[in-house]
Order: structure tokens, then C-alpha cells, then sequence
């Protein structure tokens, strides 16, 4: 999802004007709020990241620091 975000904001900031001329600019842009938004509230903390990885479950990515 983190290469999908990335890649619509790039095409936002890329191609806006031929975005807008097609009527899809505010919905590029809600898009790109909502996947920003649910990395935020994924991020719990400095190290931590909750991410779900297929069917199986919910995982806590921890990060170590040293």
C-alpha cells in the first residue's frame, strides 16, 4: 500500500493539471489522505507499526534501535 500512496501522490504532483482537467483530482487527493492517514494510526509508536499481513492475523512490526 506504502508504493501505492507514493505513486498517485508522485502522479499528483507529476501530472495535476491533466488530473484536474479529467475531474479526479479531489478524489487523487482523498485517496492519497486516506492512505496517509492509515499509516499514521498505524504508527503507535517511535518504533512500533501495526501492519496485517494476508488472512492470518495482525502483526507488530517492532523496530529495534541500538
Amino acid at each position: 500500500m506504502a508504493f501505492t500512496v507514493t505513486m498517485l501522490s508522485w502522479s499528483v504532483i507529476e501530472y495535476d493539471e491533466y488530473i484536474a482537467d479529467a475531474g479526479e483530482l479531489q478524489h487523487a487527493m482523498e485517496a492519497i489522505k486516506w492512505g496517509t492517514g492509515y499509516f499514521i494510526k498505524a504508527h503507535t509508536s517511535p518504533n512500533v507499526l501495526w501492519a496485517k499481513v494476508c488472512s492470518l492475523g495482525v502483526f507488530i512490526i517492532r523496530f529495534e534501535t541500538d
